[in-house]
């Protein structure tokens, strides 16, 4: 009888004793001479071997849980996983990637004729290990006399990605003769490319406010731009803001902000207006209480790229900003109590009206903005407390249409003062 059972559970119990992978290998950016290594945590019936593969190819010598590269080359990246064996089966891993960084500029590397007249452009060159985590920009431009050149796309590579980079003219059959051209420049960011039909323009400027303790402020606008020749994307960030202790707050600071200095954003600063819509909506920007006006630039770019005109500043309390002649300028400090962010928010509230008041002023003589706001559809937003100041602006303020809070932190006296109002308005119908 007992000799029965076993029987039956013998493939079971072989079953359980087939490896089991415990610990995957992960992903490894490395630059060129440098280590990397790839392990991999197993249980199961010994003896285990191993095999590690590169792209599908077994590895000599490589039968270890562990793969230590040493001195690694760009052509050692690849895809590698290991296959874990015993007399009961075997599991394969997870595939990890081993991106080996050659700091290089830009090229274009390789031109082909296709079927039909298309052209296919290859591209060269790419950053360093620590710019992984993010992308770099190929601005492309062509011509056909080069002369006048025109911009024809801008492609975004992932810098962990091991394929080339390549772009197909469709237009090129409509030319009998076409150049291209691609700065060599390496161009990185940390966000994607906006998703919206307009290429994003930029710029920033000086305001006064002799009501407020630090009367003048900086506030920078992103709007829907006709892309030109030879214009390389803005920075994207002041270095003096990167490398105050508040910057760039949203990406966790770290070791990102030992990169920032090098980011570019995806906007051309100073490109003209695009001119498909008589005017735009508008949407102010008010940033966390430890940030800044470009804090959420993604978020203000994508919507640019959509025909907004978004308008980021800085309201008394932020900890530094940049002015155009360089000078570094302080906030002031608020407390972290219901009574100080209370009152640190009505002053907020007043610097949003004030850049109202200013963008009365712009649509009707600036040579860039002039007639183009839509001041009917103003909108507000704002991230953790700046969602709180864009929620008072929407409610107190009949010129903003619409809000949105990205974790909006909300206090007692302005909870209390949004509850109210929001009763008296359902009354009032």
């Amino acid at each position: 009888m007992v000799s029965l059972c076993l029987g039956w559970l013998g493939p079971w119990l072989a079953l359980a004793q087939q490896p089991i992978i415990t610990l995957q290998p992960t992903n490894q950016f490395v630059n060129a001479s440098g280590n990397a290594q790839f392990h991999v945590g197993v249980t199961g019936l010994a003896p285990l071997t191993y095999q590690w593969l590169l792209d599908g190819t077994p590895l000599a010598g490589a039968t270890r849980f562990a793969l230590s590269l040493t001195n690694v080359q760009p052509a050692q990246s690849g895809y590698y996983l290991v296959i874990v064996s015993n007399a009961s089966g075997s599991i394969t891993s997870q595939v990890a990637e081993l991106k080996v960084f050659i700091a290089a500029p830009h090229s274009l590397s390789g031109i082909q004729a296709e079927p039909g007249g298309s052209v296919t452009l290859s591209f060269a060159g790419e950053t360093t290990a620590p710019f992984a985590p993010y992308y770099d920009l190929y601005p492309l431009e062509a011509s056909t006399n080069l002369v006048d050149w025109a911009p024809l796309a801008t492609l975004q590579r992932s810098n962990t990605a091991l394929n080339t980079l390549q772009f197909l003219d469709t237009n090129a059959p409509m030319f009998n003769q076409r150049f291209y051209r691609t700065p060599t420049n390496q161009l990185a960011t940390p966000d994607p490319q906006p998703s919206g039909p307009y290429p994003v323009g930029t710029f920033s400027m000086l305001l006064t406010n002799i009501n407020r303790n630090n009367a003048k402020f900086m506030v920078t606008f992103w709007y829907p731009a006709v892309a030109q020749a030879r214009a390389l994307p803005a920075k994207y960030e002041e270095p003096q803001v990167v490398d105050s202790e508040y910057d760039l707050a949203p990406y966790g600071g770290g070791d990102f902000d030992s990169q920032a200095q090098a980011f570019f954003s995806h906007s051309l600063s100073n490109a003209p207006l695009a001119t498909n819509l008589a005017k735009y909506p508008v949407v102010l920007y008010d940033a966390s209480l430890t940030g800044h006006r470009r804090e959420n630039t993604d978020k203000v770019e994508d919507l640019a790229s959509w025909g907004y005109i978004v308008v980021g500043l800085d309201t008394s309390d932020r900890p530094v900003s940049v002015f155009p002649n360089g000078t570094v300028v302080y906030g002031q400090t608020v407390a972290y109590t219901v009574v100080a962010i209370d009152a640190d928010i009505e002053g907020r509230l007043l610097d949003l009206q004030f850049v109202l008041g200013g963008l009365e002023s712009l649509n009707a003589g600036d040579p860039r903005l002039g007639g183009r706001l839509d001041l009917d559809k103003i909108g507000a937003f704002g991230w953790s407390l700046g969602g709180t100041t864009a929620a008072q602006l929407c409610l107190r303020d009949p010129r903003c249409k619409a809000g949105a809070g990205m974790d909006g932190t909300y206090f007692e006296t302005n909870l209390q003062n949004m509850a109210g109002r929001a009763g008296r308005a359902r009354c009032s119908k």
